[in-house]
């Protein structure tokens, strides 16, 4: 049996809302997860479907994960859940995660507002 699961990522509406003010197709903030850090990149360019890229800071690594319709993460087959955990450094044993809670914690640090910044 595959794996299939999507959840809402409700702080990218906010966050998106703030990047078309802008006119920017691909906004980005950091995401920590499992002492994993990421430079997160929200990719709106293509209208067949959304992105989110984490880019893991110490070793370069890409996880790209869909965002459907409604902002809506979507992990679909057993491939993607694989990426996912290796990426992420998490077990799959029962009881030790949950995508659920990695979408209320990735939600919980979407910024409000995409800001834009020349600083390096």
């Amino acid at each position: 049996m595959e794996y299939s699961y999507s959840g809402i990522v409700a702080g990218l509406k906010t966050f998106y809302a703030s990047m078309r003010q802008l006119n920017v197709e691909k906004g980005t903030f950091e995401h920590k997860y499992n002492n994993v850090i990421s430079d997160t990149i929200f990719d709106t360019r293509d209208s067949g479907g959304w992105k989110l890229a984490f880019i893991k800071r110490a070793s370069g690594s890409v996880l790209c994960v869909p965002i459907q319709k409604g902002y809506r993460l979507s992990i679909n087959g057993n491939t993607e859940y694989n990426d996912f955990i290796n990426y992420f450094g998490i077990g799959n044993g029962k009881g030790q995660f949950t995508i659920k809670e990695f979408v209320y914690n990735l939600d919980g640090q979407v910024p409000n507002e995409y800001i834009l910044s020349d600083e390096k």
